[in-house]
């Protein structure tokens, strides 16, 4: 006698459950995991344009005409404001008739 096999039984279904309810954790741990590593690395980007921001506002606004120090300040008129002044001087030179300048950091002795 021929038996007709109408579906699944409770066991492979509960099986079969366990094991996509296994993949799904573990692609929605993987898929937090790299949004969460992405908004780090955006954060850290926009934090180094900042800095950069910074740094060539203190170029463009430096006077040279009692210290050679520069000093650059983050977050200015904040609670968790910070300057960094550093000893150095400003280098202009023409390069292939663009004017660069930037700011040399002279290294103290050891």
């Amino acid at each position: 006698m021929l038996h007709k096999n109408d579906g699944f039984t409770l066991v492979e279904v509960l099986l079969s459950l366990a094991i996509f309810a296994i993949i799904g954790i573990t692609l929605t741990s993987a898929f937090m995991n790299g949004a969460h590593g992405l908004q780090l690395s955006q954060r850290r980007s926009q934090d180094l344009n900042t800095a950069q921001l910074r740094i060539n506002e203190a170029i463009l606004n430096y006077d040279n005409s009692d210290t050679d120090t520069i000093t650059v300040v983050f977050n200015q008129g904040k609670s968790d404001q910070v300057s960094i002044t550093v000893d150095g001087m400003l280098i202009q030179e023409e390069i292939n008739g663009v004017l660069l300048e930037y700011f040399e950091v002279v290294m103290p002795d050891a």
